[in-house]
């Protein structure tokens, strides 16, 4: 199996074997999950919260690491609500031995959107609403395969075997930006994006994560 990209940019070895390049720089760390700008910035703001530890989806998270990441989202999103507009978030949550979801990287992690985008088709007839992050712990833990997505009012919407494209959330961004062609971050990174990113972070950073 090829060597994790995100474990060896964010796991907990990184200072042995950092192959971090600038637009990977930490904005929230805690004991186990990092925070850093998404690569393919296709809109301003557009975070990763990533667990340090190799799991294949969030759903896989233990019991004391949930209240942990929970904390660190709380604060993300208060950071982004202040410098741009509340998130929505997204995840192609894969089962350990299935990477059928639309994920590119085989490591969990949660996109988080500024802005109200609708990313799930109106054909879709699989979607479970869930409630609460509580309550989709509580059905989906250790699950399959699934996508994940909230809306503006954080209501947690779970696809469950729907095969799709890999970047499947990130094509529909696109497509609701106006950019259509530019869902790939490896093509697109948007780095000037990134760039903003940190600028307006630090502008409020301090401030919000003391209070």
């Amino acid at each position: 199996m090829k060597e994790c990209v995100f474990c060896k940019k964010f796991g907990y070895e990184i200072t042995k074997n950092n192959i971090r390049k600038w637009y990977d720089e930490l904005i929230i760390e805690s004991n186990n999950f990092v925070v850093v700008p998404a690569l393919g910035q296709i809109i301003p703001g557009y975070l990763l919260l990533i667990p340090k530890l190799h799991i294949s989806s969030i759903s896989q998270l233990n019991h004391q690491l949930r209240n942990e990441m929970c904390e660190v989202l709380l604060k993300v999103m208060k950071m982004q609500s202040a410098c741009w507009s509340r998130p929505i978030i997204f995840e192609h949550g894969s089962s350990p031995n299935e990477m059928s979801s639309g994920a590119s990287i085989e490591h969990a992690h949660w996109h988080l959107v500024p802005g109200n985008w609708n990313l799930v088709s109106s054909q879709s007839n699989s979607v479970h609403l869930i409630l609460s992050i509580d309550e989709f712990f509580s059905y989906f833990y250790n699950s399959e395969t699934y996508l994940l997505i909230s809306d503006f009012d954080m209501k947690l919407h779970i696809l469950l075997n729907e095969r799709v494209p890999s970047q499947y959330f990130r094509r529909n961004l696109a497509f609701a930006m106006g950019k259509p062609n530019k869902w790939n971050y490896l093509k697109y990174p948007f780095t000037s994006n990134i760039k903003k990113t940190y600028e307006k972070i630090e502008t409020f950073k301090s401030e919000i994560l003391s209070t």
